[in-house]
């Protein structure tokens, strides 16, 4: 669990491959009343958490935080089943807001109370290597989802 952290960065626009701030592996996420900011323009976006588990189940929640810069996605996650939360949250970026692979059974993503803006796609959803069609359940319950730009 994160909370009250601030982070302001230039992302090197010389870095060819896709960065985060987070990277979990087989675990849960929890990050509240926090504010990521990104300035640069890199090659590749930046999600605010990568998260990969080969077991059911894996949780991910945004709680109260601020996500803004050009260059930034959401979440990244690769799990069967898995559980994300954006809640009371700004989230702002180039997009996807949220990377989802998936497997047959459905990941859960609840985006609640937030407002969620970005340049490109709201959700890339992709099945897991060897699953044919990946699941995604989705809420948006009091939320704005926009896209920005032409």
């Amino acid at each position: 669990e994160v909370e009250g952290v601030e982070v302001a960065c230039r992302w090197p626009d010389t870095a060819a491959n896709p960065g985060a701030f987070f990277h979990v592996t087989a675990g849960d996420l929890t990050l509240r009343g926090c504010t990521f900011s990104l300035a640069g323009r890199p090659r590749s976006t930046v999600a605010l958490a990568v998260q990969s588990s080969q077991a059911p189940g894996a949780r991910c929640r945004v709680s109260h935080c601020r996500l803004r810069g050009q260059g930034l996605s959401g979440l990244d996650v690769s799990a069967p089943a898995a559980e994300s939360l954006i809640e009371g949250s700004l989230l702002t970026g180039a997009g996807p807001v949220v990377r989802v692979q998936a497997s047959e059974k459905p990941t859960s993503l609840r985006i609640v109370r937030s407002t969620v803006a970005t340049a490109g796609e709201l959700i890339n959803l992709a099945p897991l290597p060897g699953e044919r069609r990946p699941g995604l359940n989705v809420l948006a319950w009091d939320s704005l989802l926009a896209r920005t730009g032409a």
